[in-house]
């Protein structure tokens, strides 16, 4: 099941037009580590979802 944590990282993501490969090169992932991360199939790191969180309010903002 996917915690209400990272459906908001995922919503926050859609919202600022965050791909999931951009997702990934913001926290030096692989695009496959990264979406199993997403999916609740291995765990976000609390500083990853920071690193992540800091990412897309820079994009929000430049875009």
């Amino acid at each position: 099941m996917i915690s209400q944590e990272l459906r908001q990282l995922r919503a926050d993501m859609n919202r600022a037009r965050v791909s999931r490969r951009e997702g990934a090169e913001a926290l030096h992932l692989s695009y496959s580590a990264f979406n199993r991360k997403l999916r609740g199939e291995r765990p976000l790191l609390p500083q990853e979802a920071r690193q992540l969180r800091e990412y897309i309010a820079g994009k929000a903002k430049a875009g």
